[in-house]
């Protein structure tokens, strides 16, 4: 008897047209869709930055599967990379086996050395950028401990910044690894799809013919095309307006701050926790292996007492001693070098692997479509390469306006104020107002104008 006021299936299809999209989004596909897709967001200015004022760095797993040099091991590397935000010019990256705090330091010294260091990073919450000695624990939280080292971003006058827990629209970087995907992962005989549902049905064959690129030649190909293709690439996002990244970023290079090799190899290294000296002298663990450091002037001098060391993860021969006030004490040499050799850092093994067969071999043959004659299968691979390659033949170094020295005890300040002779005034050096002045001596606008 109640069957006919039951309502037909159009209707409750006309009632569910009615409800609101959002409505829809958080309750069917939960709330990162709702907030990705229906929530008001923040749209950021970037004429107002110059080129260094703020890198964003973040981890990025190859959709691609690779064979380790010199074994049957098959795996999928992963990119460290910082960018620029102004010019969303990459500035440093390194590839790796394992996302890594050292391969974080690696990749951010490249790019300082070649560039100079920016004023802030943004990073997410990953805990390869949020270590206690790196940039600090973010948004992490963590029990209190006696004694935390300065983070090496903090040394280097950085201020450090995370992106709130799973907002992809506060990095940049994504929408540039989202094209590595697109425009780069997918020449490879080897791509694996970012997802079920885009692999193609091609890779188990594939896979058990073996045609499966080292790393060393992936690695090769990753560094040409970011400096040869991206770098060059003409881009049309906000502040891009046509122009590639190497030229929004030569456009408003103006301070280059910068360091020694010496002085940077110094603030970049990985800091340890405090701990007692004791007979066999200061540990360091490192993959599963202690690693001891001894000396006759660290027994003599610290023996029972509380210290901390730095050290460079790509040297392991000897570590810097501090007092828990961060005063240096003196540095210490590794006490056992048989178990250096043996237990050095997966980073140190990796690297040197891969030294073994960096050489440009070329791309397998890969047919763009079976309809195309046989004297036009050129590998797609090539065609990007060629172009990379001859995009960094033309290419140009930048050079900024004002150069600033970083030192190891370098502090971010506003002003410095110099001495003068007897009976002179003080001198006041303001290095924003000199930045400022450089704009205008250039033709740049100036705040609002």
């Amino acid at each position: 008897e109640l069957l006919p006021h039951v309502p037909s299936y159009s209707s409750f299809m006309r009632m569910a047209k009615d409800i609101p999209e959002p409505i829809v989004r958080y309750f069917r596909e939960g709330e990162k869709s709702f907030r990705d897709h229906c929530l008001p967001y923040i749209t950021r200015i970037y004429e107002n930055l110059e080129s260094n004022d703020v890198w964003v760095t973040d981890g990025h797993t190859f959709d691609v599967i690779t064979r380790e040099d010199g074994t049957e091991k098959i795996h999928r590397l992963h990119l460290i990379a910082f960018v620029d935000a102004r010019s969303r010019k990459y500035m440093g990256w390194y590839i790796t086996d394992t996302l890594t705090a050292e391969a974080v330091l690696i990749a951010l010294r490249k790019g300082i050395k070649e560039y100079g260091a920016p004023r802030e990073i943004l990073a997410d919450n990953g805990k390869e950028f949020t270590c206690y000695d790196i940039g600090g624990r973010g948004h992490r939280k963590t029990a209190s401990v006696e004694f935390t080292p300065t983070p090496a971003f903090e040394r280097m006058g950085i201020k450090f910044s995370t992106a709130e827990v799973r907002n992809a629209k506060a990095k940049v970087i994504e929408r540039e690894f989202k094209e590595i995907n697109i425009g780069f992962s997918r020449l490879f005989p080897t791509y694996t799809g970012s997802n079920v549902l885009e692999k193609p049905e091609r890779l188990k064959k594939v896979l058990r013919k073996g045609n499966i690129i080292y790393d060393s030649e992936f690695i090769q190909f990753v560094d040409t095309w970011i400096k040869g293709y991206w770098n060059e690439k003409p881009q049309y996002g906000a502040g891009m307006n046509g122009k590639s990244p190497n030229q929004v970023y030569a456009e408003n290079y103006v301070t280059k701050r910068t360091a020694t090799k010496e002085t940077l190899d110094l603030l970049l290294m990985r800091s340890t926790r405090a701990q007692t000296v004791d007979r066999k002298g200061i540990r360091l663990k490192i993959s599963g292996v202690d690693i001891w450091y001894q000396s006759k002037e660290l027994y003599d001098g610290y023996f029972g007492k509380k210290v901390f060391f730095r050290y460079d993860p790509e040297d392991l021969t000897s570590v810097r001693v501090y007092d828990l006030h961060e005063k240096y004490l003196m540095t210490v040499p590794a006490a056992d070098e048989l178990v250096l050799s043996y237990g050095v850092d997966k980073e140190s093994i990796k690297t040197a692997k891969r030294t073994i067969n960096r050489y440009f071999k070329g791309v397998k043959s890969y047919h763009i479509a079976p309809s195309i004659s046989e004297d036009l299968k050129i590998p797609a691979m090539n065609l990007v390469l060629n172009k990379a390659q001859e995009n960094i033949g033309k290419t140009t170094k930048p050079h900024a306006k004002i150069v600033e020295a970083i030192t190891v005890n370098e502090k971010p300040i506003e002003q410095e104020k110099l001495k003068t002779a007897v009976g002179g005034d003080e001198v006041i050096v303001d290095i924003r107002k000199m930045n400022r002045n450089a704009k205008i001596n250039a033709g740049w606008p100036v705040g609002g104008e």
